[in-house]
C-alpha cells in the first residue's frame, strides 16, 4: 500500500465517518489539558513517559483528521483556526514595532498630540496590514468584503455617521451645561508644555480619524462578518448567525476597554451597547460608512472639541477644558459619558436614526445577509437601498 492510498482511504474514513474526529478533537483537548493540569501540579511525568504521552497526544491530533481544520466546502480553514492567524499576525506586528523602536502603549498618550498620532499612526497600519492579510492569506475572500471600498452610498454614510457623532454629543454637553454638571475653565486649552493648540487640534483629530477607522475595520469589518460567516448553516439561518456576531464582536469590543483608565462594569456593558449600535448599519447595508463616521466624530466632539474624558482617556488638546460634576450615574465621571446615562441615551437615539433613514431610504429596515456570503461584495443599491441578499454560504 502507497503513502497516496493511505491517505486516500484515510479521507474516505473521514469522511464516511465524520462523528469519528469529534472524538479525536475530545481525546486531544482532554489530553492536553490533564497534561497541562499535571504540568502545574509539578507531578508530569518525565523521561520516556512523558515522551509516550506527548506521542499519544500528537497521534491524537492526526487522528481528529483535516475537518477540524479544514473546511472542504469552502476551501478555507475553519472560524477558530482563521481567527487564531490573525491574532498571531497582529503579535507579530507588534513585535515588529517593538524591535524597529516603535512605542504604542497608552503611556505614550500622555506625552502629547505628536506622540499619540504617532501611536494611532503606527497601530492604524499594524491592524489594517493584519486584516488584510486575513481576510486574504486565511479567509480568502475579497477586500470589498470588509465594507470599506467606496462604493455608491458610502460617501452619504460617512457624511451622515460624521453628522450623528457631532450632534449627539453636542447635545451631550448642552445637557449638562444647562444642568449646571460642568464648568468652563479655559478655551483653547493644551496639556502639553509648548504645544500650540491649533497644531494638537488637528492632530487629534487625524488620531481620531485613525481610532475610528481601524476599530470599525477589525471589529466590525472583519471579526462581525468572519464569525458571522463561520456561525451560518443547516442549522443557524443567516439573520441569527448575524445576531450573534454582532453580540460577540461587541463584547471583544467592550473586553478591549476594560483595562482603560476609570473601566467600570456599568462602563463595559455600556460600551457593548456602543458596540451593537455602531454595527447596526453595518449590517443593514454591509457598508462601514456610517460606523467610521460616527465613531470617528463621537470621539473627536466627546474628547477634543467639549473636554470630556473618552473611554477613561484625557485629550492633549481640547477646545474647552472642563471641570465636570453632578451626578457621575448621569455623566459617567471620569471614564466620560459612554459610562453614562446620558450617553447611553444618545446611542439609543441614534440607534432610532440609523433604523429612521433605512427605512425612509429603502421603504423597510432588513439585514443585509449578504454579508454572510464569501464570494460577492454585499452593499447596498444607491437606487433603491434594498440589501443584496444572497443564499448562505455553509458553515465553517
Amino acid at each position: 500500500m502507497t503513502w497516496r492510498r493511505a491517505l486516500a482511504d484515510w479521507k474516505e474514513l473521514d469522511q464516511r465517518r465524520p462523528a469519528a474526529w469529534w472524538l479525536g478533537l475530545s481525546g486531544t483537548i482532554a489530553g492536553a489539558l490533564a497534561l497541562a493540569a499535571l504540568e502545574l501540579a509539578r507531578i508530569a511525568p518525565r523521561g520516556p513517559a512523558r515522551w509516550i504521552l506527548l506521542a499519544g497526544l500528537l497521534l491524537a491530533v492526526v487522528a481528529v483528521g483535516r475537518r477540524v481544520f479544514w473546511n472542504d466546502a469552502e476551501r478555507r480553514l475553519r472560524l477558530p483556526w482563521r481567527l487564531a492567524g490573525f491574532v498571531v499576525v497582529v503579535i507579530l506586528l507588534q513585535m515588529a514595532a517593538s524591535a524597529v523602536g516603535l512605542r504604542i502603549g497608552p503611556r505614550e498618550l500622555g506625552r502629547g498630540s505628536a506622540a499619540a498620532l504617532r501611536v494611532s499612526l503606527t497601530v492604524l497600519a499594524m491592524l489594517t496590514i493584519a486584516t488584510l492579510v486575513a481576510v486574504r492569506l486565511f479567509d480568502r475572500r475579497p477586500v470589498r468584503e470588509l465594507g470599506i471600498v467606496p462604493a455608491p452610498g458610502f460617501w452619504g454614510d460617512l457624511a451622515f455617521g460624521l453628522a450623528l457623532g457631532s450632534v449627539l454629543m453636542t447635545l451631550i454637553f448642552a445637557v449638562e451645561w444647562n444642568a449646571g454638571w460642568l464648568r468652563i475653565d479655559a478655551i483653547a486649552y493644551t496639556r502639553a508644555p509648548g504645544e500650540a493648540f491649533r497644531g494638537a487640534f488637528w492632530r487629534m483629530a487625524g488620531v481620531f480619524a485613525c481610532v475610528g477607522f481601524y476599530e470599525e475595520l477589525v471589529n466590525r469589518g472583519y471579526l462581525l462578518r468572519t464569525m458571522a460567516q463561520g456561525f451560518v448553516g443547516r442549522r443557524l439561518r443567516a439573520p441569527y448567525a448575524l445576531a450573534i456576531a454582532v453580540v460577540l464582536s461587541s463584547l471583544l469590543f467592550a473586553l478591549g476597554h476594560v483595562n482603560n483608565p476609570n473601566a467600570s462594569l456599568v462602563s463595559t456593558l455600556n460600551i457593548v451597547f456602543e458596540g451593537i449600535v455602531l454595527a447596526l448599519p453595518y449590517v443593514l447595508t454591509g457598508r462601514l460608512a456610517v460606523s467610521i463616521g460616527f465613531h470617528i466624530a463621537w470621539n473627536f466632539f466627546q474628547s477634543t472639541v467639549y473636554g470630556f474624558p473618552t473611554s477613561g482617556f484625557e485629550s492633549p488638546a481640547s477646545a474647552f477644558l472642563i471641570e465636570q460634576g453632578g451626578p457621575a450615574g448621569w455623566t459617567g465621571g471620569a471614564f466620560g459619558p459612554e459610562a453614562g446615562l446620558l450617553g447611553l441615551l444618545a446611542l439609543l437615539f441614534a440607534a432610532a436614526a440609523i433604523l429612521w433613514r433605512e427605512r425612509r431610504r429603502s421603504g423597510r429596515v432588513a439585514l443585509c445577509t449578504a454579508l454572510v456570503e464569501s464570494d460577492r461584495p454585499a452593499f447596498t443599491s444607491a437606487t433603491t437601498g434594498s440589501p443584496s441578499a444572497s443564499p448562505a454560504a455553509p458553515a465553517s
